[in-house]
This record gives C-alpha cells, sequence and structure tokens, in this order.
C-alpha cells in the first residue's frame, strides 16, 4: 500500500475532477411584442430546483442540432413554436456527475400559446423587473448577472 499526503489526495481529486464529463443544455429566451420573456417555474416533478424559475430549455438529444434542440425542448416545455435568432451567452455549473455548459439562445414567438408541460407548472411573460423579484434557478441567475437583459 502506497502512504499519500493531504497534498496527493487534492491532486488525485483535482484529476478525478478533470475527468469528470461535460454536457451541454440549450435554453431560449423567447420575446413577445412587448419585449417581455418568457420563464417556467419548475414542478414538483423535478429533482432539483423545484419552484425555480427558468427559461424553456434542456439536454441536447445525440445527433441533434442545437437549434433542432431549443425548438424540440421549447415546444414539449411550453407547447410554442419558435425560430432561434442568435447566441445571447452562456455559463456553466458542476453536478455530482457532469459538468454543465449552458448555452442561452435569443428566440422569436412563432405560434401557439404558452403552456406547461409535467416539468413546470407555471408561465409567465415577464419583463426585466419582474425577472429581479421571481425565484431564478440559480445557473439563470448567474447568466443574467453576466449577460443582462436589455
Amino acid at each position: 500500500m502506497i502512504a499519500t499526503r493531504p497534498a496527493d489526495m487534492v491532486s488525485v481529486r483535482n484529476m478525478m475532477d478533470e475527468a469528470k464529463p461535460w454536457g451541454l443544455a440549450v435554453y431560449a429566451i423567447i420575446r413577445d411584442e412587448a419585449g417581455r420573456v418568457l420563464i417556467l417555474r419548475r414542478s414538483k416533478m423535478n429533482r432539483n430546483f423545484v419552484g425555480a424559475w427558468e427559461f424553456p430549455g434542456g439536454k441536447q438529444d445525440a445527433g441533434e442540432s442545437v437549434d433542432a434542440s431549443i425548438i424540440r425542448e421549447t415546444r414539449e416545455e411550453a407547447g410554442i413554436e419558435i425560430c432561434v435568432t442568435g447566441l445571447a451567452g452562456a455559463t456553466e455549473f458542476e453536478a455530482p456527475e457532469i459538468r454543465v455548459v449552458m448555452l442561452f439562445f435569443h428566440a422569436r414567438w412563432v405560434s401557439g400559446e404558452a403552456q406547461v408541460s409535467g416539468e413546470h407548472d407555471e408561465a409567465l411573460w415577464a419583463g426585466p423587473e419582474a425577472l429581479g423579484s421571481l425565484e431564478l434557478r440559480p445557473q439563470v441567475a448567474e447568466f443574467l448577472r453576466q449577460w443582462p437583459l436589455h
């Protein structure tokens, strides 16, 4: 058995963290004609961030383009059709098994009425001032600190 010093253990932990895989999640910042954005509240169906507000989106499926992922996730979660118009920004966070890069895209509402799936229990068109009063998912709050909406 090889004895290790505490400093060696930190080094081993860092190597294990570096080996942690990266994942991608994509989100849509959808504006209506009044400039408000669509935001959804996470339901009790979720394991994490129950009651927190987030933009429609989620994980990219294998073989799926980024814009197809955003369009599919928005359709599944909010029942509306969108057109992706550009990159808004990015943030990242670390989960127990994976590191996640979150890409946020500007999108334009095309059709449909906002409704919620089981993942969310409320949908809201919110102006920038209203966003500040909501309990946002921590990663969404971090994104908005880095990339404020105008």
